[in-house]
C-alpha cells in the first residue's frame, strides 16, 4: 500500500505546483484529504488491524509518509513532533480512518447472507483466544483504551452483535486526543512548580 500512497502524495505536490497552490496551506490540506487519504484506505480494514491499537498510531510506514507530507506543507523540520503537526493541520492519524473502516466491515459481515463467510468469521473469532495475530484478536485489541464502553465493544464482537458507529467514533476521537489532555496536565504542573519556586525565592 505504500507505493500507491506515495503516488497520491506526488500527485498532490504536482497539482499544487502546476496551479500555484504551494503557499496556500488550506488548499494543500484539502488536497491531502482528497488524494492521499483515499489511497491509504484500500483493504485497510483487513491489513490495518495491527496498527489500530492504542500506541500504534505512528508505527505504520504509511503514517510516516503522511507525516512527511504534512511537515512539508507546513514547512517545518522533520524532527517536529508528529502530534503537534496533526493538531496544527486539523487532521487525525490514519489509524482513525482504518479503525472506522474496520468497524463498518465488521458490521457488514454480520449482515451478510453468506453462510460460508459467517462460519469463517466465527472460526476466526474462536481462534482469537489462542492466536493473537489473527484478524479478530487484533481487532479486539484495538478497542483497548477507549473510554467507558471498550468492554462493551469487545463483548459485541465476541457475541456477534453490531457496533454502534456513532458511539464508536466519539470514543476513538477521545482516545486519540487524550495525549493533549495529558500534555495540558503536565504543562499545568510545570507552571505550578515554576510559580512555587519563584515564591520560595521571594520568601528567601
Amino acid at each position: 500500500m505504500l507505493t500507491p500512497f506515495m503516488a497520491g502524495c506526488r500527485r498532490i505536490r504536482q497539482f499544487a505546483s502546476e496551479h500555484r497552490l504551494t503557499n496556500k496551506l488550506h488548499s494543500m490540506l484539502w488536497l491531502t484529504k482528497g488524494y492521499a487519504l483515499p489511497a491509504s484506505m484500500y483493504a485497510s480494514q483487513i491489513w490495518g488491524t495491527r496498527y489500530m491499537k492504542q500506541g500504534a498510531e505512528m508505527n505504520c510506514p504509511l503514517q510516516t509518509v503522511h507525516m512527511c507530507l504534512l511537515k512539508g506543507i507546513l514547512g517545518v523540520k522533520r524532527t517536529t513532533p508528529n502530534w503537534s503537526v496533526l493538531r496544527e493541520c486539523g487532521q487525525e492519524p490514519l489509524q482513525f480512518n482504518w479503525f472506522r473502516a474496520a468497524v463498518r466491515f465488521y458490521n457488514a459481515l454480520l449482515c451478510s447472507n453468506s453462510s460460508t463467510l459467517a462460519k469463517a468469521f466465527k472460526a476466526d473469532t474462536e481462534m482469537s483466544t489462542i492466536n493473537k495475530k489473527c484478524w479478530s484478536a487484533e481487532f479486539l485489541d484495538a478497542f483497548h483504551g477507549l473510554e467507558r464502553i471498550s468492554s462493551d465493544f469487545q463483548h459485541r464482537v465476541r457475541t456477534c452483535q453490531t457496533i454502534p458507529q456513532s458511539q464508536f467514533v466519539v470514543d476513538v476521537r477521545k482516545r486519540l486526543r487524550s495525549i493533549w489532555y495529558q500534555a495540558n496536565q503536565l504543562g499545568n504542573v510545570d507552571q505550578m512548580d515554576k510559580a512555587a519556586r519563584k515564591k520560595k525565592k521571594r520568601l528567601r
